[in-house]
């Protein structure tokens, strides 16, 4: 979005994409459907030393403001609450997040900003159990592909190479299971306290007032 906004002004853009796929995120979110905007998103909402800090954000570009886009984009969506205590408003693709992904890469081409990829794994049809395997591990952490070969693609990977056996290795590895036996506490929380001082940060830009030119994003600023 950042990218996208830049290049409408007139500024030199590009975007580094580390991943070996595209808004690799966004395809997970949502369970795959991308809960893409919350429509009764609000500065109470936020948690902050300056609960005033996100207002002028948010005043600029509104839930509203995207879900105009995404019609813009003629992407079909709903809304849904994903469990009864969950919070009202949330937005869903009726597809796929994929139509987000695909959304976005059309507007960074019509602001005229040029991506620079990271490489994507294909998977030889000819492989054998071997292959298939460092196959994964492009895609996956090393330990969950080896993982998965061993407790279900290995009765599929056995010279199956036909469409339909491609299919069902395909479809096993979306469909899997994974159950959680804990966390690891604390110091690899994903949400925690932190951040950059809001003091220090201009509320209509985001950008520093001791660094010129630098700007927070995201969950950066607290």
């Amino acid at each position: 979005m950042c990218a996208i906004e830049a290049g409408k002004r007139g500024r030199r853009v590009a975007v580094l994409e580390r991943g070996e796929r595209v808004g690799k995120k966004i395809l997970i979110s949502g369970g795959g459907r991308c809960n893409f905007t919350n429509l009764y998103c609000g500065a109470e909402n936020f948690r902050s030393e300056n609960p005033h800090f996100c207002k002028s954000a948010l005043a600029r570009y509104t839930p509203a403001d995207f879900v105009a886009l995404v019609e813009k984009h003629k992407i079909p969506y709903h809304e849904k609450r994903p469990y009864p205590e969950a919070a009202r408003g949330q937005m869903f693709c009726d597809r796929s997040a994929t139509d987000i992904v695909g959304m976005l890469l059309e507007e960074c081409a019509a602001a005229g900003v040029p991506r620079l990829d990271g490489g994507a794994a294909e998977w030889d049809g000819t492989a054998d159990l071997a292959a298939a395997r460092a196959a994964l591990r492009k895609i996956l952490p090393q330990r969950l592909a080896d993982r998965w070969i061993e407790l279900g693609a290995k009765r599929h990977v056995s010279g199956d190479w036909t469409n339909l056996g491609l299919e069902s290795v395909e479809e096993q590895l979306h469909r899997w299971q994974v159950r959680p036996a804990g966390t690891e506490g604390y110091e690899k929380a994903e949400v925690t306290a932190g951040g950059g001082d809001t003091d220090e940060l201009s509320s209509k830009t985001m950008e520093s007032r001791k660094v010129r030119g630098c700007s927070l994003l995201g969950r950066l600023w607290m």
